[in-house]
């Protein structure tokens, strides 16, 4: 499965099939990933607040109102934001001599603390996205990418931190029951963006098969009640 990501394709209007309809969104596409012969898409849409993955084949076309581009094939689309993606990681790799690039090594439990302190600052926010990951098995790869992608960009230090790093990192992370509570007794509450942006990824999470189930609304219902309990109230519904 291979993934882009860019920040250039904010400003963007959509056709979208919902139901045998076309329904226009204005929306922002965070990244692009591949799946066997699939692509998927990671949409932000501004009206509902809300992320979701979708198939492209759920996109009749797509209006960029900043380039003034229009896409009636999504082809064309993924070449344009992988060309900006690939811009785009060269400047930050320019701005940021002094990041090491971590490729292909292998996650060493022992050196974690003092070599690799970035990932596990956001330990306890991992944990709970492996936990929704894992209550239902489908879309396994798809679920992977937005932990991923939710640790580079929570923590900007691990941006040039390869995939397959940080991978490894999120296999050595335990995931049932008690692991969830745990780490929700442990999360830092003191950034409430932060915060909103780790509930809507567990709602993405949730929601890439096309559904949120019964065990799946449950635990959401624990994340945002824990969340009230420390005064915080994110913007979200499912």
């Amino acid at each position: 499965m291979t993934d882009t990501q860019s920040s250039n394709f904010n400003q963007l209007k959509a056709n979208i099939r919902f139901n045998n309809t076309l329904r226009e969104e204005p929306i922002s596409i965070r990244n692009v990933w591949k799946k066997g012969a699939n692509y998927y898409f990671d949409v932000l849409f501004y009206a509902s607040k809300q992320t979701r993955v979708l198939d492209i084949s759920y996109f009749h076309d797509i209006y960029d109102t900043k380039t003034r581009r229009y896409y009636k094939d999504m082809q064309l689309f993924i070449k344009d934001f992988e060309a900006a993606k690939a811009e785009q990681d060269t400047r930050q790799a320019l701005s940021t001599p002094d990041e090491p690039l971590q490729q292909n090594r292998p996650w060493n439990e022992d050196k974690a603390a003092s070599h690799y302190q970035y990932l596990n600052e956001i330990r306890n926010e991992a944990i709970i996205l492996k936990f929704f990951a894992k209550l239902n098995p489908n879309l396994a790869d798809v679920k992977q990418r937005v932990i991923i992608d939710y640790i580079k960009s929570a923590k900007p230090n691990t941006a040039n931190f390869s995939r397959q790093y940080i991978e490894a990192f999120v296999e050595t992370l335990p995931y049932d029951k008690d692991d969830f509570y745990d780490s929700l007794d442990k999360l830092e509450h003191t950034n409430e963006e932060h915060i909103e942006y780790l509930v809507h990824e567990a709602a993405k999470i949730s929601a890439a098969d096309g559904a949120i189930h019964y065990e799946e609304k449950r635990f959401l219902a624990e994340l945002l009640q824990s969340l009230r309990e420390h005064g915080l109230e994110p913007d979200i519904e499912f």
